[in-house]
């Protein structure tokens, strides 16, 4: 049977500067703040920032970015380390305000961290978060709003109010059972690097990390295809358009594989003529220069990864981890993804399970492995 909604507090949308130094004023002395924002990035390479929702000490404010000149005087709230911001699945607003404000908040707790911590599925959705925490069902049928609409409806502002209403109320419950088990300095630990600059700072040249397909062409075509990811990356944010939207991830490969790699590119959509023209260019002056830079050709590093010796070595490193979340009752995922195995074997400083509470757990056994594994 679905728990009634407990009672809704008022919110204030703001939407005059007046009304924004005001709420920066109220919450000067607050502890806890609970973070959510709202954007839209279908057709741009940067989200569009639409809305900014906050509560704090029963005030819960929407604060309309497209219709203030500014929002510096949230700057020095943001930057406050003795006021917790609460956020849930962050890192897509860490992007956000990121962008906007060009720094990161500080004194971060991501609750969906945490409830990993606790033995909740790893990557919890908010409205499942709830349901399990305060046994409230929150509705779903504004996931797909335009938030850059307006103005927005009632039950739009409604639904994005209780994205932080609720979160305050659940944190308290969720911060004392993690107490109790140990692992705040855990949860203390991962929203550390949840803030870390360098994750909000796509630099081209490692853009072809992110690419499909790529682990499989041969060394020529590899490094080709290394050089059209940074031209598309660098393209898309230049013209703040989807990567996708410059060249698809198998379009790109296939490029990689010809004689001519500019003769396979699509048009760029959204484009007109002369961008179309110019970003060739750039691209054919990109892959020249390039070339003739580089010497000797190197082999794909990514298809070590599909040697039979190393996935052995991957299988067992995860058996390792998984045996450990049993022990934690966490899903392994928490302790580390195939991502992380791979960092490790790879490069262990770029790894998590080379730090921290991780690698107090399971790290000595991980390296000890790979250490067999080499020799």
């Amino acid at each position: 049977m679905t728990q009634p909604m407990p009672y809704q507090s008022p919110y204030n949308v703001i939407q005059h500067p007046e009304q924004l130094s005001a709420l920066s004023a109220s919450a000067r002395h607050t502890q806890r703040m609970a973070i959510d924002t709202e954007f839209v990035r279908e057709s741009t390479y940067y989200p569009h920032f639409c809305l900014l929702q906050i509560a704090f000490e029963g005030h819960i404010a929407l604060i309309d970015p497209l219709n203030l000149p500014s929002l510096e005087p949230l700057a020095v709230l943001l930057q406050d380390p003795s006021i917790q911001k609460i956020v849930h699945a962050g890192r897509q607003d860490f992007e956000v305000l990121h962008q906007q404000f060009g720094f990161l908040p500080t004194s971060i707790i991501d609750t969906q961290l945490l409830a990993g911590l606790l033995g909740l599925p790893d990557q919890i959705g908010y409205a499942n978060l709830m349901q399990e925490t305060l046994g409230v069902t929150l509705p779903k049928d504004h996931t797909r709003t335009d938030w850059s609409q307006r103005p927005l409806s009632t039950a739009q502002l409604d639904y994005a109010a209780d994205d932080v209403r609720y979160l305050a109320m659940a944190v308290e419950p969720l911060l004392a059972t993690l107490d109790q088990l140990g692992r705040l300095p855990w949860l203390e630990e991962d929203c550390k690097s949840l803030v870390d600059p360098s994750l909000y700072e796509n630099d081209p040249g490692e853009s072809w990390k992110r690419v499909s397909g790529i682990a499989d062409l041969e060394s020529t075509a590899f490094d080709e295809a290394k050089i059209i990811a940074q031209w598309r990356e660098e393209t898309a944010k230049a013209l703040n358009i989807p990567r996708t939207w410059v060249v698809r991830d198998d379009t790109l490969c296939h490029m990689a594989r010809q004689p001519n790699p500019t003769a396979g590119a699509s048009r760029i959509r959204g484009a007109d003529e002369i961008t179309q023209k110019k970003a060739l260019a750039s691209l054919t002056s990109l892959l020249e220069t390039t070339q003739r830079q580089e010497g000797n050709l190197k082999p794909n590093p990514l298809a070590a990864k599909a040697d039979p010796s190393r996935r052995a070595l991957t299988k067992q490193m995860a058996g390792i981890i998984q045996t450990e979340a049993g022990h934690l009752q966490i899903t392994p995922s928490v302790i580390g993804s195939r991502k992380d195995i791979e960092q490790l074997i790879d490069d262990p400083k770029t790894s998590r399970l080379h730090r921290g509470w991780r690698h107090s757990r399971v790290g000595p056994q991980l390296l000890e492995l790979i250490e067999k594994f080499a020799g």
